[in-house]
Parts: C-alpha cells; structure tokens; sequence
C-alpha cells in the first residue's frame, strides 16, 4: 500500500517545462553572482575558499551553461587580481563543465591546471576539490581505481586548523563508484556515512544525487520500501531546481528500478520523462539508458515503438562512443605525454640536484684546499721564523 501511494505521489507532482528552468537558472545565476562579489574582497584565504566551495550548494552542476559562465567569471577576476586560488577554481569549474558535455579530454586538461595551480596555493582543501573533480571523470569512464586513489587523496587531507572540505563529498563519490562496481555493502557504508555527514539544515541540489544512489543501492539489495522512499526524496529536490540533468539521473534510476522489479508499466513511464526532459537540449547524450530500456521492453510488444527509441539510442550511442573513442585515444596520448613530462621534469630535477652536489663538493675541495694552504703557509711562516731565530742566536753566539 505504501509503495503504490508514493507510485501515486510521483504520477501527480512531477513536472517540468523549459519556463521554470529557464526562471530557475536565473535564480542560481544570481546567487553565485552575490557569492563571487564576496569572494572580490575576502582577503583571507581559508574563507575565499570557503565562498568558493559554497558555490556547489545551489546546484550549479544542474546547468552546465552556468559551470562555463562561472570559469569565465573566476577567471577574469583571478587573472585581474594575480590570485592563484581564483585562477585554479576556474579551471575546475571549466572541467566539470566540459565533464557534464561529455568532453572529457578537455575536462582532464582543465583539472590538471586546476591541481597545479591548487599545488602551488599551498592551500589544502582547494587541493582537495580539485582532486575530487577530477576523479569524476575517472568515475564516469568507470577506470574505478584510478577513481578511488583520487578520491582518497581529496579525503586524506583534512587538517583541524584549516577550512573544513566538504566532508560528505568523498564517501559520497565513493559510494557511487562502488556501486558501479557491485560492491553493494561498501556502496551503502559509504552513502550512509555520507548522508550522515550532510548538512541537514539545507536542501542542497547534492542531496539529490546522494538520496537517488541510495535509491538505487536499496533497490539492489532488494529493501524496495527504502529505495521507494528515497527516489521519492530526489525528484521531489529536482522539482524545486528544475534541472533536466537532475530530472533525468533520478528518473533513470526510478526506471531501472521498476523494470530491475518487472513492473513494466512504471519503467515506461519514466524511461519516457527520462528521454523527454533532455531531448532537443545539450544533454540528450543522457537518453542512452532509458532509450536502451524502452527499446528492450517494446521489443516483443509494440514494433513501432521498439524502433523509435532504437533510433534514438543509436543515434546517442554513436554520438558518444564516437566522441568517447576520439577521447579515449587523445586521453591515452595526453597521460603520457603528461607522464612524459613528469619524467622530464624529474630528470631535470634529478640533474639540477647532481649539479648542485658537485657545486657544493666543489666549494667544499676549495674550503679543503684553500685550508690546506693555508696551514702550510702558516707551518711554513712558522719554520722560517724558527730558522731566523736560530741564526740569530748562532750570530750572537759566535
């Protein structure tokens, strides 16, 4: 009973239209305008990392156009100000953006910018976000340990003397790659932890990928009354933003978990608000997985429909695995050209170190020498006053 009424609460509350988004979006603009004018005259640098991080509490990520406009802004004020820190949480806004479009090389390009200007702030929690944004493109492309190393070295770091970074980021993102990978119990400590970590007091637009995930967990381990209650927790978040990207990563899930339960009828509903919410927008790459589970399930009841959403898994499968191929191999090539560098510049190092021991092993055979003389010199003042001496006194004596 309890289940068909939040059946019955998700058919009658959710909707979505391009004016509320466009309205929404403008509202979110505008909030991290208020928070950028306050990041122009923070002069202490734990705190303007702080307004930095605050940026991501009102779901930013829901409008990658905005990610774009938050690199230009941060940017240009960075590079006005000589402010590293700036300059580095642009490029990392830039590479979750390019992340979001399905660019991942350029995405990659941006994080690594991002974490060696963050490295030479010397400042602890920008490294870590940095960090942490990267690793979602290792996430994505589901290389899980390349994932897990960075996820852990974002969450490594935390120091009581320093600004706090958002502790429920971590165990989040890594319960997530867990659950991608099926490991079931450690997906759900890990969400868990990170649900109990957040910060109850706001309805942050994080919360909805945190609760959908738990959704999903739940629906795996076969508990459907708490996957029920969770998606009903996210997509009631994602009717606030307004966000075809929170739309449709909830109603995925939602879909998945009808059909992973057989109930069809509710996995073609939301499979079909899945493909809709992002068609004919910058997103319908997101329409891969509903259009696959559409496309399975008219298969053997309605040829006509089987084929429609063929079409448009095709035509978003090719889309993406052309541009992932592309990446892959650019990806390839970039790693090692960057482990390349990093071998160079090791070199480097490793001979400016031998240059510098030889310099100073030079200085110290000078010292050495120049010692040594000089004690000779010395001996040798010393002899030839003794001999003066004593042919003074054999002159005297005579």
């Amino acid at each position: 009973m309890r289940i068909l009424l939040l059946l019955l609460f998700f058919l009658s509350t959710f909707s979505f239209d391009a004016r509320s988004q466009q309205e929404m979006a403008e509202k979110v603009r505008n909030k991290i305008d208020s928070i950028i004018n306050l990041i122009k005259n923070e002069q202490e640098e734990n705190k303007k990392v702080n307004l930095l991080l605050s940026i991501y509490d009102v779901s930013v990520d829901g409008y990658p156009e905005l990610l774009f406009e938050l690199y230009q802004k941060l940017y240009s004020i960075g590079q006005q100000k000589k402010d590293i820190i700036l300059e580095s949480s642009s490029w990392s806004a830039a590479g979750q953006a390019y992340r979001l479009a399905g660019n991942y090389i350029k995405a990659l390009e941006c994080h690594q910018k991002a974490i060696t200007l963050a490295v030479k702030t010397g400042n602890k929690p920008l490294l870590q976000y940095a960090q942490n944004q990267m690793a979602h493109i290792y996430k994505d492309r589901e290389e899980n340990e390349k994932a897990i190393t960075l996820y852990r070295a974002a969450g490594g770091m935390n120091d009581k003397n320093e600004t706090t970074f958002k502790t429920y980021w971590v165990p989040m993102n890594m319960g997530v790659v867990y659950l991608n990978m099926g490991k079931l119990d450690s997906s759900l400590l890990f969400l868990l932890k990170a649900y109990e970590l957040y910060p109850k007091v706001k309805e942050e637009a994080t919360l909805i990928y945190l609760v959908s995930n738990l959704g999903s967990v739940s629906s795996k381990l076969n508990d459907t009354v708490k996957a029920m209650g969770y998606f009903s927790q996210a997509i009631a978040i994602a009717e606030k933003f307004q966000s075809p990207r929170f739309f449709n990563t909830t109603y995925v899930e939602v879909a998945e978990h009808f059909y992973r339960n057989q109930q069809f009828d509710s996995c073609v509903y939301y499979a079909k608000k899945s493909v809709d919410v992002v068609r004919n927008t910058s997103l319908s790459n997101l329409a891969l997985k509903p259009a696959r589970l559409l496309a399975e399930i008219y298969q053997s009841a309605n040829a006509d429909s089987a084929i429609k959403y063929w079409k448009v898994y095709t035509v978003a499968n090719d889309s993406l695995n052309n541009t992932r191929a592309n990446q892959q191999l650019m990806m390839m090539s970039f790693e090692e050209e960057q482990r390349l560098q990093d071998l160079a510049i090791e070199k480097i190092n490793y001979r400016n170190k031998i240059k510098m021991n030889l310099i100073l092993a030079g200085l110290g055979a000078a010292l050495l020498i120049t010692f040594i003389l000089y004690r000779n010199n010395r001996q040798k003042k010393k002899a030839n006053s003794f001999l003066e001496k004593t042919l003074s006194e054999l002159k005297s004596t005579q």
